[in-house]
């Protein structure tokens, strides 16, 4: 095990990508999405941590979203849904255009 990740336990994990190029996405209820690079499960190639404000936006711990499930409509890399503790369900991006 590795420094960087997830600190909460992960409750979801996807295969995501094209049929030559595909990544591992990780999801805790601390409200972090992970990216990993199958060739490399060291550390995460990226890490979002999913809220309701802007990035770089001060957020408090209310705005946090603690996510325990998220699904990517089929052929889709980028644009995923998540449900949360409440029962709310969001749509995210994990690459903001």
């Amino acid at each position: 095990m590795a420094g960087g990740g997830h600190a909460h336990p992960v409750y979801s994990l996807a295969i995501v990508g094209t049929q030559n190029s595909h990544n591992i996405i990780s999801l805790s209820n601390d409200g972090k999405l992970c990216v990993w690079n199958t060739n490399m499960l060291t550390t995460p190639q990226k890490e979002i941590d999913l809220k309701l404000r802007p990035q770089g936006a001060d957020a408090t711990p209310q705005d946090i979203i603690n996510a325990t499930c998220f699904c990517f409509p089929h052929e889709e890399a980028n644009n995923f849904f998540t449900g949360v503790e409440d029962g709310t369900i969001y749509s995210a991006q994990v690459h903001a255009k």
